[in-house]
């Protein structure tokens, strides 16, 4: 959960966070420095003379060891080997209270080197708690999916399909395929096996050097997996996508780029590094010439790293005339397309993954030949990570300021379609960090509800410095802490002085036995004071980090809650905090990984499957368990029977007429994809005004034409969408759609609406489908049959899945025509207006020089004014719209023709003969099948009775 917003009094000025006094650099921290942020040095011994009641721990028989022990030679101090020994032992007692001392030397040991203490084998009472973290312990998210009464549920319907498939494990009939109970069988074996189909993805974008790569390994509790590249020579960043698999290796799946998609990037990488060459001259302002030559590094690099090998220098790429250039590349490229081996690598260790990872990434692993990251435009991870078990899927993605803009806009793309977004920033900048401006202007224009923040390096804060930064009562908290924790290493100072005096003593001669008990209780309060600096100094950090978190978290929601609709989530994190401690004894280690908040952050992520999952299951407890039931007794039934030969014509002539019901029923309505086409002609392609739409587009960029040229070139550097002081801030893309927005908005929503009423119509032909079945039975046979009920169950059964497989092929639908509103109604650069747009925005960043602003404006003019424009538009957003009609149009098709066969087999079980073989074949399996039956029956109903809300 977010950090909940607190209130700042007005004696509590709000402390600098932009300031660079907020992150620590370590090469200015020394030991000596009183009052600065360290990092906790827990120790991962229990407290050294204390019991859990308190009272001091004593070795059992100490006396009786004393009388037994040989006393042999002296040591270096005169000691007798033997009370050495002993002296060792009883510290050891005193260190490790719960274990008993040695009592015997080791052999040829080294009296000058101390003795490690030695665990017991076996494991103590305490062993679970001090062994690691297990990220299987964590608290599960508040929600009714993961409550206990749920889980139990969801265990015990798993148990009840388990033992269906178990009695059917000894079905005679078994190994006849195209027997009833076979597939009866096949059907229980895949409800015993339900697993989660269901996944979500979580996006996480930012800058490089911003902990993307450090947060991704502490979330899936993998260190080092992936591995950030600050080579900084072009951009190597991939898309990759980390997905669960139950198998402890890893395996490495790539997407490359298509021919076409690698061909154009090369195109434009081209352009960008010959504009630059030629005209750098020309460039009018430092700022436009700096960003041609960021464009211009970018393809250097790329080329270099995707050619090395044969293109030897850059003036390769201006010889000759672009289009020959360009031919060459693409016939390396095609050339050095990388193989079936890189692209699938499978059966990796986490070591081998990692590297493979940074081979895929990297420019620096690569200097030898070709790098191969150019090529990617996907990397998939497959692991067994806990977070990504129920289905979860995090992406790690490049930042939307990414100098290669084939990468900025497959993030652009994902920042869009996944579930949810993070961005990630440094704690220190989180306010004016321009990665979190730009995905949340992104989140603006596309109407995005579900971006979030994840603040990282929250350790680094400096106490002295959050003193000058803070007042009132957080300020006096702080000195408190620090006065205490001043003392005690004071404290600590000197008794580490006396105990020096008891050295340099001990050479003179033996110690007297007043001076040994001195000296150890010294050391016990040394280890105990020890222990109270170190909790002290974590006490420190916690407030001072829990009040930052705060602060930042708040200051974050009001900056940009208005530009989504909803609270947004923010999380600040210290993958540092988490990796130092991660392995140490979880009763040392737990306060500091709650501290990290990478507890926190996992347990929201894994959270956001629940809903779906939670549906799903509902499904699996109130629907396929209960029709397999059914189809079962049905069969065990169908053995039984007694009734007549005129009786049994009767009954079947009866399923018959319901099952041709059923079907006219069904077909009557069963083209909801093309009645949906044609709403989208009438309600939106019917009302195009393309000429008033161009003439409005046009007006808008003529009314630019008096606009200072820098002001105009930082526009167009930016695709129309940007702010200067002077100018404020436009997105030119969207202003130019002004009317046509205004003129769809209504026959838009009436689309929606419309698509709301067909899923209606579908609904209530299910709704008519049930009734059918019903009034059918009930007219045709004989309604106090226990066979009509259970025949009734199994089929309402079968109809409640069609159900919900038609309110999925609509919640597809649905998420489709959110993202078509996107791409038709915003001017981001991968919307549909944006990307008729590119090619004339890319025109006129290659003008440059005399007259360059005049040509820029005419350029971008005659762009806005092209009559083919909106018509494009349309056209693309009809394409799209029939696309996704037609994956609905197909989809319901499939549950119907699925569920139709569903109705044939179960009708099959009453009207066929078949089946009344099978179940007379062997009278006592099918009476332990009955058994099992009416257990489940009653089972069920109490399973069901569980997930209710």
């Amino acid at each position: 959960m977010s950090p909940a917003k607190t209130s700042t009094s007005a004696d509590t000025p709000i402390p600098s966070i932009e300031s660079d006094s907020w992150v620590r650099d370590s090469s200015e921290e020394t030991e000596s420095s009183v009052g600065r942020l360290r990092t906790p040095s827990v120790s991962i011994s229990p407290p050294p003379d204390a019991t859990p009641n308190g009272v001091r721990s004593q070795s059992l028989g100490l006396e009786s060891q004393m009388q037994t022990m040989r006393l042999a030679s002296k040591d270096k101090r005169g000691l007798d080997t033997g009370v050495t020994d002993l002296l060792a032992a009883v510290d050891a007692v005193a260190r490790e209270p719960n274990q008993r001392a040695a009592t015997v030397p080791a052999p040829q040991r080294d009296f000058g080197t101390p003795r490690r203490n030695r665990r017991r084998s076996g494991r103590s009472p305490s062993a679970s708690y001090s062994a690691p973290h297990n990220v299987h312990d964590e608290p599960v998210p508040e929600d009714i999916f993961h409550s206990t009464g749920f889980q139990q549920a969801l265990r015990d319907a798993k148990r009840l399909t388990s033992d269906l498939k178990t009695v059917l494990d000894d079905a005679p009939l078994l190994q006849d395929h195209e027997s009833t109970i076979a597939k009866l069988h096949e059907e229980a074996v895949k409800l015993a096996s339900f697993e989660y189909p269901t996944s979500r993805r979580i996006g996480f974008v930012g800058d490089s050097g911003v902990g993307k790569s450090s947060l991704l390994n502490s979330l899936l509790d993998y260190k080092d997996l992936a591995r950030a590249s600050n080579s900084g020579e072009a951009c190597t960043c991939v898309v990759t996508e980390y997905h669960y698999h139950q198998h402890d290796h890893m395996d490495v799946q790539v997407e490359l780029f298509t021919t076409q998609e690698l061909n154009e990037q090369l195109e434009r990488m081209l352009e960008d590094f010959r504009h630059y060459s030629f005209h750098a001259d020309e460039m009018e302002t430092a700022e436009e010439k700096k960003a041609a030559k960021d464009r211009a590094n970018v393809a250097k690099d790329t080329f270099k790293a995707m050619f090395r090998g044969r293109m030897n220098n850059d003036s390769f790429l201006l010889q000759g005339s672009q289009r020959e250039v360009f031919q060459t590349l693409v016939r390396w490229a095609e050339e050095q397309r990388p193989s079936q081996a890189v692209t699938s690598q499978q059966n990796l260790s986490p070591e081998q993954c990692s590297d493979a990872l940074f081979v895929l990434s990297s420019e620096r692993i690569s200097r030898s030949g070709p790098a191969i990251w150019p090529f990617i435009k996907t990397i998939k991870v497959f692991l067994n990570a806990h977070a990504l078990r129920q289905g979860l899927v995090l992406v790690d993605l490049p930042g939307l300021r990414d100098l290669n803009s084939a990468r900025r806009c497959i993030t652009e793309r994902y920042i869009l379609e996944c579930n949810e977004i993070f961005v990630i920033c440094n704690i220190g900048r989180a306010v004016t960090d321009e990665g979190v401006l730009h995905v949340f202007n992104l989140a603006q224009q596309a109407r995005l509800r579900n971006v979030g923040i994840v603040c990282t390096r929250s350790e680094e804060i400096v106490p002295s410095e959050a003193l000058r930064d803070w007042d009132g009562a957080r300020q006096a908290r702080i000195k408190s802490l620090m006065a205490v924790i001043d003392t005690d290493k004071q404290e600590h100072r000197e008794l580490e002085a006396e105990l020096r005096q008891f050295d340099d003593s001990e050479d003179e001669g033996e110690l007297s036995e007043v001076d040994r008990e001195e000296k150890s209780s010294l050391e016990r309060t040394k280890r105990r004071l020890s222990k109270k600096i170190e909790d002290g100094d974590f006490e420190l950090t916690k407030f001072l980090v829990t009040t930052r978190n705060e602060f930042v978290s708040n200051k974050l929601c009001q900056k940009y809650n208005d530009r989504v609709d909803g609270q947004i989530r923010v999380f600040c994190v210290s993958n540092k905090i988490y990796n130092n401690k991660r392995n140490e004894p979880k009763n040392l280690s737990l306060p500091h990984l709650e501290l990290s908040g990478i507890i926190g952050l996992r347990k929201h992520c894994i959270s956001i499957v629940a809903q779906a999952q939670r549906r799903v299951v509902v499904q699996y407890i109130n629907d396929q368990i209960p029709a397999l039931l059914s189809k079962i007794q049905l069969w065990v039934q169908s053995g039984a029977r007694t009734a007549d030969q005129e009786r049994r014509i009767a009954t079947i002539a009866a399923l018959d007429n319901i099952e041709r019901e059923l079907r006219r029923n069904l077909r009557s309505h069963s083209r909801p994809g093309q009645t949906m086409q044609r709403d989208f002609n009438t309600l939106v392609f019917g009302r195009l005004q393309l000429l008033s739409w161009t003439q409005f587009a046009a007006d808008t960029s003529l009314d630019r034409n008096g606009w200072h040229h820098s002001s105009y070139r930082a526009f167009v550097s930016n695709f129309g969408n940007h702010s200067t002081p002077k100018a404020g801030t436009h997105d030119w893309n969207s202003e130019a759609m002004g009317k046509m927005i205004e003129d769809l908005r209504e026959p838009w929503e009436s689309l929606g609406s419309t698509l709301y009423q067909r899923q209606s119509e579908l609904t209530r032909d299910i709704e008519t489908t049930t009734e059918t079945i019903r009034d059918g039975l009930e007219y045709e046979l004989d309604d106090n049959d226990d066979s009509t009920n259970i025949l009734l169950e199994a089929l309402e059964a079968q109809t409640r899945l069609l159900q919900r497989s038609m309110d999925n092929c609509f919640e597809k639908l649905t998420d489709k025509f959110l993202l078509l509103h996107t791409d038709t109604f915003s001017g981001i650069r991968t919307s549909l207006f944006g990307k008729e747009m590119e090619p004339t925005y890319r025109l006129c960043n290659q003008e440059y020089g005399t007259g360059s602003d005049q040509r820029r404006k005419r350029i971008m003019n005659g762009g806005f004014s092209n009559q083919v424009l909106f018509r494009n538009v349309m056209k693309a957003a009809k394409e799209v719209f029939e696309s996704i009609t037609d994956d609905l149009q197909s989809e319901w098709t499939t549950a119907q023709d699925n569920y139709l066969k569903l109705v044939e087999d179960i009708l099959d079980l009453v009207r066929s003969e078949k089946a009344v073989r099978e179940s007379e074949h062997d009278p006592g399996f099918r009476d332990r099948v009955d058994d099992t039956i009416r257990q489940g029956n009653d089972d069920i109903r109490r399973i069901q009775d569980a997930v209710r809300e």
